[in-house]
């Protein structure tokens, strides 16, 4: 046993495909069992298993400490959004205090993330276990009245929130260009910040990142970046320039294909 902690310290994507074997076991044993942890909450409450590449995108994202810029770049197709969306329901569940700000190159693709956690939050949602659980999350009706609740597109508060500064809400989605003046995060996640179409503008919004978006976790917050690399002088280059070699920054590099050291 000693061996193998040892191993899992020592080598982080043994440490995923342990976790993601250990998961999926204790899945089959008793649906009712408690949860432990995300990926049992995401396999219990979303029908979700983790493999191991996402494995170690937690094990990235779980390991950030305050002030942190985590950036972890994958291939296409492999469920970097969904996992994000399984995350921020767990955090808003277990936190109803927490505050996640997710941007993405355009706010129309973050506002499409915001909508598919609110979805999960309805009362008549797909997945009612979950409201059962840790709700009510949606405004409820005190005396025929709904509850002063920030329920937007862009925007929401978890109905549990005790909070009650306007500006900063439970989550809350932005792209390059949004206005939202002021507000603060626990959890600055990015996501797909770049495409082609936007290549040639890589200059204009790593200084838009630098400057505006990165001052709404500040030094208590994390951030953290899933991304695909779109081609040379990209945003994510232009991050690894940036703060190359410093000690709040970390990159996890998941290649699209994995050559087996053995065979």
């Amino acid at each position: 046993e000693s061996a193998y902690r040892q191993w899992k310290k020592r080598d982080a994507m043994f440490a995923a495909e342990a976790n993601a074997i250990e998961a999926g076991s204790r899945s089959f044993i008793n649906e009712d069992d408690d949860w432990n942890g995300f990926t049992e909450f995401r396999m219990k409450f979303f029908g979700h298993r983790t493999p191991p590449h996402q494995q170690l995108i937690i094990q990235a994202l779980e390991a950030a400490k305050p002030g942190d810029i985590t950036m972890v770049l994958v291939p296409p197709e492999h469920g970097k959004t969904t996992l994000f969306e399984d995350y921020a329901c767990w955090k808003l569940a277990i936190d109803p205090e927490y505050r996640i700000t997710v941007g993405t190159e355009a706010q129309k693709l973050a506002r499409r993330i915001v909508a598919r956690v609110k979805n999960r939050m309805e009362e008549d949602g797909p997945f009612l276990r979950y409201v059962k659980t840790f709700g009510p999350f949606v405004p409820q009706k005190m005396e025929g009245r709904a509850t002063r609740q920030t329920w937007a597109a862009d925007y929401f508060n978890v109905y549990k929130r005790k909070r009650s500064d306007e500006r900063d809400y439970s989550m809350v989605g932005i792209g390059f260009g949004s206005n939202i003046a002021g507000s603060r995060t626990d959890h600055l996640h990015c996501d797909d910040l770049q495409s082609m179409k936007t290549l040639t503008a890589s200059e204009r919004m790593l200084e838009t990142f630098q400057q505006d978006w990165l001052s709404r976790p500040g030094e208590t917050g994390i951030t953290t970046i899933n991304g695909t690399r779109v081609g040379d002088g990209d945003v994510y280059e232009g991050l690894m320039e940036q703060f190359d070699g410093k000690d709040f920054f970390r990159v996890v590099n998941l290649p699209a294909i994995i050559t087996d050291p053995v065979t």
